[in-house]
């Protein structure tokens, strides 16, 4: 440490001893000058005696009694919220194997959805071949009575002779709302 702290620190002790050893000889004359014993007296209190000091037994027992029943609240809180957080990892489990057994099902029918799909465009395949086997005459009867659009949607797909045959074989009325129908297909279908 340098000499010139040195000397203005003995200074401020100095200063700092004598403010002290002034105020407890004006206690000592007059007790009632305390700095307490002034701010007790403008709040309306009167003198601190020395068992005002401090909260008593009486004081410190309440709060002891109000520190433990919010402790057990906070406690009884967080069994609550341990329940909770079980229900909920439960609830979890269950939605993760539903979501399982739904995926599980899903790709079972659309297995089921592709087999009856081949399988109905086999037996569509089979009559188209029926059909063009037959031929106008015998096929033409039949077209007539059958709805116009499950008709077009089988002369579309036919060989353009055999389908022209059985247009052919059928009714004016009957072949043109056929081929509005198979045109009206056409028109839909992406370029």
């Amino acid at each position: 440490m340098n000499s010139r702290a040195t000397r203005l620190r003995r200074p401020a002790m100095i200063l700092l001893a004598a403010c002290f050893f002034m105020s407890a000889i004006s206690r000592i004359g007059n007790p009632d000058g305390a700095l307490a014993y002034e701010v007790q007296k403008l709040a309306g209190q009167g003198a601190v005696t020395p068992n005002d000091v401090g909260p008593t037994n009486a004081e410190l027992n309440l709060l002891v009694a109000a520190v433990r029943e919010r402790e057990q609240q906070l406690d009884q809180r967080a069994l609550s919220l341990a329940e909770k957080s079980k229900v909920i990892e439960a609830a979890e489990a269950k939605l993760k194997a539903q979501l399982e057994q739904l995926e599980t099902a899903e790709n079972r029918l659309a297995q089921l959805i592709r087999v009856a799909d081949q399988a109905s465009e086999k037996d569509v395949d089979m009559l188209i071949s029926v059909y063009q086997a037959m031929g106008g005459k015998s096929a033409g009867p039949i077209f007539e009575t059958m709805d116009a659009a499950f008709a077009a949607g089988l002369l579309s797909r036919m060989d353009g002779d055999p389908a022209a045959a059985i247009l052919g074989s059928v009714s004016p009325e009957k072949a043109y709302e056929i081929t509005v129908m198979i045109a009206a297909q056409n028109a839909k279908a992406p370029e």
